[in-house]
Protein backbone atom coordinates (compact mmCIF):
# COMPACT_ATOMS: atom_id res chain seq x y z
CA UNK A 1 0.00 0.00 0.00
CA UNK A 2 0.86 3.69 -0.49
CA UNK A 3 -0.65 6.92 0.88
CA UNK A 4 0.31 10.48 -0.46
CA UNK A 5 -1.79 13.22 0.96
CA UNK A 6 -1.83 16.48 -1.61
CA UNK A 7 -1.45 18.31 1.93
CA UNK A 8 2.01 17.12 2.68
CA UNK A 9 3.33 17.83 -0.83
CA UNK A 10 4.78 21.51 -1.84
CA UNK A 11 2.52 23.76 -4.28
CA UNK A 12 3.63 25.43 -7.90
CA UNK A 13 2.67 27.43 -10.70
CA UNK A 14 1.95 25.56 -13.76
CA UNK A 15 0.57 26.85 -17.18
CA UNK A 16 0.17 30.64 -15.84
CA UNK A 17 -1.97 31.07 -12.90
CA UNK A 18 -2.91 27.71 -11.92
CA UNK A 19 -1.70 25.96 -8.82
CA UNK A 20 -0.53 22.06 -8.66
CA UNK A 21 0.85 19.68 -6.21
CA UNK A 22 1.40 16.18 -7.44
CA UNK A 23 0.56 13.59 -5.75
CA UNK A 24 1.96 10.84 -7.76
CA UNK A 25 4.61 11.45 -10.62
CA UNK A 26 7.13 12.55 -12.46
CA UNK A 27 6.48 16.55 -12.04
CA UNK A 28 9.66 18.61 -11.24
CA UNK A 29 10.95 16.64 -7.88
CA UNK A 30 13.05 20.16 -7.01
CA UNK A 31 9.74 21.48 -6.37
CA UNK A 32 8.09 18.77 -4.80
CA UNK A 33 8.65 16.70 -1.50
CA UNK A 34 6.45 14.22 -3.53
CA UNK A 35 9.46 12.85 -4.66
CA UNK A 36 9.36 9.72 -6.51
CA UNK A 37 6.66 7.71 -7.72
CA UNK A 38 6.29 4.29 -6.16
CA UNK A 39 7.01 1.08 -7.86
CA UNK A 40 2.99 0.35 -8.49
CA UNK A 41 1.78 -1.93 -11.22
CA UNK A 42 -0.62 1.47 -12.29
CA UNK A 43 2.61 3.96 -12.41
CA UNK A 44 3.53 2.06 -16.03
CA UNK A 45 1.11 4.21 -17.66
CA UNK A 46 0.62 7.23 -15.65
CA UNK A 47 2.91 10.28 -15.99
CA UNK A 48 1.34 12.50 -12.67
CA UNK A 49 -1.56 12.42 -10.65
CA UNK A 50 -2.35 16.20 -9.08
CA UNK A 51 -4.47 18.13 -6.98
CA UNK A 52 -4.63 21.84 -8.58
CA UNK A 53 -7.11 25.00 -8.09
CA UNK A 54 -7.63 28.22 -10.33
CA UNK A 55 -8.68 30.91 -7.72
CA UNK A 56 -10.86 33.30 -8.60
CA UNK A 57 -10.77 34.85 -12.26
CA UNK A 58 -7.66 32.71 -12.81
CA UNK A 59 -7.24 30.31 -15.84
CA UNK A 60 -4.59 27.52 -16.74
CA UNK A 61 -4.02 28.73 -19.92
CA UNK A 62 -3.87 27.17 -23.05
CA UNK A 63 -1.66 24.55 -23.81
CA UNK A 64 -0.58 21.44 -25.26
CA UNK A 65 0.62 18.65 -23.44
CA UNK A 66 2.49 15.20 -24.50
CA UNK A 67 -0.08 12.45 -22.25
CA UNK A 68 -3.96 12.16 -22.27
CA UNK A 69 -5.05 14.28 -19.41
CA UNK A 70 -8.28 13.71 -17.58
CA UNK A 71 -9.25 16.42 -15.04
CA UNK A 72 -12.11 15.76 -12.84
CA UNK A 73 -13.63 18.54 -11.13
CA UNK A 74 -14.09 18.60 -7.40
CA UNK A 75 -15.62 22.18 -6.63
CA UNK A 76 -16.21 25.26 -8.30
CA UNK A 77 -17.13 26.01 -11.80
CA UNK A 78 -15.49 27.19 -15.09
CA UNK A 79 -14.64 26.91 -18.53
CA UNK A 80 -12.81 23.96 -20.10
CA UNK A 81 -10.90 25.21 -23.65
CA UNK A 82 -10.55 21.86 -25.72
CA UNK A 83 -9.04 22.88 -29.36
CA UNK A 84 -11.85 25.05 -31.32
CA UNK A 85 -14.51 23.48 -28.14
CA UNK A 86 -15.71 25.87 -25.41
CA UNK A 87 -18.01 23.90 -22.50
CA UNK A 88 -18.75 25.03 -18.96
CA UNK A 89 -17.95 22.52 -15.75
CA UNK A 90 -18.39 22.12 -12.62
CA UNK A 91 -18.52 20.40 -10.14
CA UNK A 92 -18.42 16.32 -10.46
CA UNK A 93 -17.63 16.64 -13.92
CA UNK A 94 -14.69 14.34 -16.13
CA UNK A 95 -13.31 15.88 -19.26
CA UNK A 96 -10.86 13.65 -21.50
CA UNK A 97 -8.17 15.53 -23.67
CA UNK A 98 -6.50 13.30 -25.71
CA UNK A 99 -2.61 13.46 -26.48
CA UNK A 100 -1.22 16.67 -28.03
CA UNK A 101 -3.99 18.68 -28.34
CA UNK A 102 -4.57 21.86 -27.23
CA UNK A 103 -6.23 22.61 -23.88
CA UNK A 104 -7.47 24.92 -20.70
CA UNK A 105 -9.36 25.99 -18.14
CA UNK A 106 -10.72 29.26 -16.20
CA UNK A 107 -12.72 29.77 -12.94
CA UNK A 108 -15.88 31.66 -13.81
CA UNK A 109 -17.02 30.91 -10.50
CA UNK A 110 -17.67 33.06 -7.48
CA UNK A 111 -15.08 30.61 -5.43
CA UNK A 112 -12.04 28.41 -6.16
CA UNK A 113 -12.14 26.12 -8.78
CA UNK A 114 -10.58 22.93 -7.50
CA UNK A 115 -9.91 19.81 -9.17
CA UNK A 116 -7.67 16.72 -9.86
CA UNK A 117 -5.38 16.02 -13.33
CA UNK A 118 -4.08 12.93 -14.22
CA UNK A 119 -1.27 12.48 -17.80
CA UNK A 120 -0.82 9.13 -18.98
CA UNK A 121 1.77 7.91 -21.17
CA UNK A 122 1.08 7.43 -24.49
CA UNK A 123 2.55 4.31 -26.60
Amino acid sequence: MYIANWRNCTEYEVHGEAREVCILGSSDTSLNECKELPKLPVAKKMLFFNHAYLTVGRQLELHMGVSEEIHYIIKGKGVFYHNDETKEVSEGDTIYIPAKEIHGLENTGLDTLEYLVMGTVVN
